[in-house]
């Protein structure tokens, strides 16, 4: 029931501050593309780079990040060049971040203000930067291209920080991109390491090149002297790290043991130990002994490829931040082979996604991010939780029908069920998955249908309950998207031989094989009402097919590269596509399904959209993307809300706080409002004495109706710190611009 507030408390300044598990708003809002009103995630992270004392983290993107290396706590934020990020570095005071981009601008960053102090031009392309250890100058690789007859030659800039006055130009050594540039201690050499597969050494007092170090069979991707300027690291685009002697040029040790690519390496602080951190397959941290090249110990934790590695500035410790957003502090003392102390998720930062998926409720969003699955509130963008047990990429993830089981499926060849409620692995399936192997539970939720690949590309129906399974023959190339009708009693299958099967569930015989495909089959799903099958596919098309037929019905055309998903609203009157278009804008497309013409398209994702999904409402569209985001989307332009309360389409007249539901409650109670225009909107809980329970900042809303349990305010009889308060009378404050409304509930305990 509303009911005013006490004046004195209408009257009271509230402040809203963010829980510390949550995403600030600025988060959840950061560079949205139009129609989208938040961001799950910023963005894949494409490199990293630690501070020289080890004690921040920072993180290149499209944007870049600063965090702390022992708390994964965010600290700072650039907005990053205007074009792409090639290299950065942090200078030894932590004060100052250089970028250098593609449009051969470096621009320096106040760290404290997250402002650019100044912009350096002149350059081609800035291929690689490095601070020199008084903190006075910045070394910048370059490359000149097209006028040379010797094709691409690369030369390095010395740049004085106090007047941005070049000092010098180092060229005449590398033949193409300089890749790496590293000052030694005493900042009196310059290494460098380039696409020609040398390291060269400078002499910086003459501006000569003193030696020339061969030897690397790929171009040599980074460089670092050790502390006391007796040895070099490098490290090549293949697996090989080498040691060389400074004083003669030679070399010392080649450090094997890294199965593939090696990503990041750093000295310790007494030189005596090389850190260095793999890529796939098993993403592993070795330790080497610097004088004898021998392997000292092998660090394993990191489900995702390890970007960058560094030691604190008392040697006892080593941080190593991975591509999925972990970063790991290791005792560097324990004993070969110890796990991390600590190990942190770097806030706002995701890997790749392949997969979202509602829960039953529309409060709770999973995404597929690299080998873990992200549990995301969607009002406020906070993790709920982390899903860990899978060793490779996820592809797939799908909730139950009742909401209470979460199955994920991934390239370590297991199906894993989760149970939501307490975050737990059930049970495992050994499927023997390959790379896009599909997941679709049953309407019943009795049964989990699982695409087959190699090598009889059989559909495997597992009985959730007793973990077996039987199996559907019949395509001839392997399944990669399944889907069950709203009845439970048709299968639907595409493959990557371009065509669709339809499947009679309980007998297992093929029904119908539709044909017209060129391309892979890459998602199919039904209709609401389970008349209509929808097939998005790599030759750039959606196909609407009548089921009972096998017909044909229309071919959706607009997007120019892959569709990689497909999925109706929940009033079945919308379909929506998403893919890539022009290997630029990666789009999604909404059509009108009676009518087959496109409504409306989205942009904003910077790479492909593998995977689409609707709240339980149709109110919301969540889509992920391998740029590492997943976007939420308003779609009450376009989808009416199932709600009897108000069936209009139209804009709110005014803006209105309505009654909670239930109230009573127990445990947990829904705050329904609509907007009459856009609005930051929050929330407030308070006792009868007045004093604040629970903030909740909902954030910016569009215009409309926030009726429904996925749209709506929630509140689950928590206060601040996140403990059970007691049963009695609590009263609820809206705000929304202008606007503030309060009203009346009773917690039943």
């Amino acid at each position: 029931m509303k009911n005013p507030l006490p004046l004195a408390l209408l009257l009271l300044p509230v402040s809203f501050p963010c829980a510390s598990v949550s995403l600030a708003q600025e988060d959840v809002r950061w560079r949205l593309p139009e129609g989208a009103y938040a961001s799950l995630g910023l963005g894949r992270v494409d490199r990293v780079v630690h501070s020289p004392d080890g004690t921040r983290v920072g993180l290149v993107g499209d944007w870049i990040q600063l965090n702390d290396a022992r708390t994964g706590e965010r600290l700072q934020r650039f907005a990053g060049n205007a074009s792409q990020v090639l290299s950065v570095a942090l200078s030894p005071s932590r004060v100052t971040l250089a970028t250098g981009s593609d449009d051969g601008s470096i621009r320096l960053w106040n760290v404290r203000t997250s402002e650019a102090w100044f912009v350096l031009r002149g350059h081609t392309e800035a291929t690689s930067l490095a601070f020199s250890p008084d903190r006075g100058r910045l070394a910048a690789g370059q490359v000149y291209r097209g006028q040379l007859a010797a094709g691409e030659v690369g030369s390095i800039r010395l740049w004085n920080l106090a007047t941005r006055e070049v000092l010098g130009v180092l060229e005449g050594g590398h033949s193409g991109r300089i890749l790496a540039v590293a000052f030694s201690a005493d900042g009196r050499m310059l290494a460098s390491g380039g696409e020609d597969r040398t390291v060269r050494l400078w002499n910086l007092d003459t501006g000569r090149l003193e030696k020339t170090l061969d030897g690397h069979a790929a171009p040599v991707l980074a460089v670092a002297f050790s502390p006391h300027g007796q040895t070099l690291a490098s490290r090549s685009e293949d697996h090989e790290i080498r040691l060389w002697d400074l004083d003669t040029g030679t070399h010392k040790h080649t450090l094997v043991g890294h199965p593939r690519q090696v990503l990041s390496m750093s000295f310790s602080p007494d030189g005596r130990t090389l850190a260095s951190g793999e890529g796939s397959p098993d993403h592993s941290i070795r330790l080497w002994d610097v004088d004898t090249g021998r392997e000292r110990a092998v660090l394993a934790g990191h489900a995702s490829p390890v970007l960058s590695v560094a030691f604190s500035p008392d040697g006892q410790a080593l941080t190593s931040a991975g591509r999925d957003g972990r970063v790991a502090l290791w005792d560097i003392n324990s004993g070969p082979g110890q796990g991390a102390a600590e190990e942190h998720l770097l806030q706002g930062v995701l890997g790749y996604i392949h997969a979202v998926a509602f829960s039953l409720d529309g409060r709770t969003l999973a995404g597929a991010k690299e080998e873990d699955i992200l549990l995301f509130q969607v009002d406020g963008g906070r993790v709920e939780s982390v899903l860990r047990g899978h060793r490779d990429q996820i592809h797939f993830v799908t909730y139950s029908p009742d909401g209470r089981t979460l199955a994920s499926g991934g390239r370590d060849g297991r199906i894993r069920l989760w149970d939501v409620r307490t975050g737990e692995q059930r049970t495992a399936l050994n499927a023997d998955l390959h790379h896009e192997n599909p997941l679709a539970f049953s309407p019943d939720g009795q049964t989990l249908a699982v695409g087959g690949s190699v090598p009889d590309f059989a559909i495997r129906l597992w009985d959730v309950s007793t973990r077996r399974s039987r199996s559907l023959r019949g395509h001839e190339a392997g399944v990669i998207s399944v889907a069950f009708s709203p009845d439970g009693r048709t299968l639907a299958s595409g493959d990557w031989d371009h065509t669709v099967l339809l499947w009679d569930v309980e007998t297992g015989r093929l029904r119908a094989t539709l044909e017209g495909h060129w391309e892979r089959i890459r998602s199919v799903a039904f209709s609401p009402d389970g008349t209509t099958l929808a097939s998005g596919s790599w030759d750039r098309t959606a196909r609407l097919w009548d089921v009972e037929s096998g017909r044909l019905k229309a071919t959706l055309k607009g997007h120019r590269v892959w569709i990689c998903s497909v999925a109706f609203s929940p009033d079945g009157s919308t379909l929506v596509s998403a893919g890539g278009d022009k290997f630029v804008n990666y789009t999604i497309q909404l059509w009108d399904v009676d009518t087959g013409a496109p409504r409306a398209t989205l942009e904003g994702h910077r790479d492909f959209v593998f995977s689409v999904a609707f709240s339980p409402d149709g109110q919301i569209l969540a889509s992920g993307s391998v740029d590492g985001r997943i976007l939420l989307w308003d779609m009450s332009p376009y989808i009416a809300p199932p709600t009897a309360v108000h069936l209009s389409t139209a804009r709110p007249e005014r803006t209105t706080l309505l009654d909670n539901y239930p109230n009573p409650f127990n445990p947990e109670t829904w705050i329904p409002y609509q907007l009459q225009a856009p609005a930051h909107v929050r929330l407030g809980i308070y006792d009868l004495r007045g004093a604040l329970v629970r903030i909740f900042d909902l954030g910016h809303r569009p215009a409309g109706r926030y009726l429904t349990p996925a749209r709506a305010a929630w509140w689950d009889g928590r206060d601040q710190r996140g403990e059970q308060v007691a049963g009695g009378v609590y009263l609820y404050r809206l705000e929304a611009g202008s606007f503030a409304e309060a009203g009346k509930m009773v917690l039943l305990k």
